[in-house]
């Protein structure tokens, strides 16, 4: 689980073999289901862009999830070398050109 940086909002994940569905929590409205997003791979880290995007690095790609419109995009797929490290952290711009991970 991972809560919003300013809202009582909560995105929960559920996680099979195939795939990961997340689940966007009201809290203050007795934990209602406001939306749902199907990932097909596992999340490795994830954090909040900003107050409308949920930045999440999978197994093989980086998804961001705009939580107002319920858009999921892939943004970029991870290097194959790298699937082995733990991810610590991950970082865009201001301007949403650049994107980094840090793992070790």
């Amino acid at each position: 689980m991972i809560m919003h940086i300013e809202k009582r909002l909560a995105v929960i994940a559920l996680t099979t073999e195939e795939k990961t569905e997340l689940h966007l929590i009201d809290l203050d409205n007795n934990n209602k289901i406001l939306k749902e997003f199907n990932i097909g791979e596992s999340i490795e880290y994830w954090k909040w862009i900003d107050d409308k995007i949920l930045g999440i690095v999978g197994s093989t790609n980086v998804f961001h999830i705009n939580i107002t419109t319920g858009i999921c995009n892939s943004i970029f797929r991870r290097i194959s070398a790298l699937a082995e490290f733990t991810i610590q952290n991950y970082e865009v711009c201001s301007e949403g050109k650049w994107h980094s991970i840090l793992g070790s």
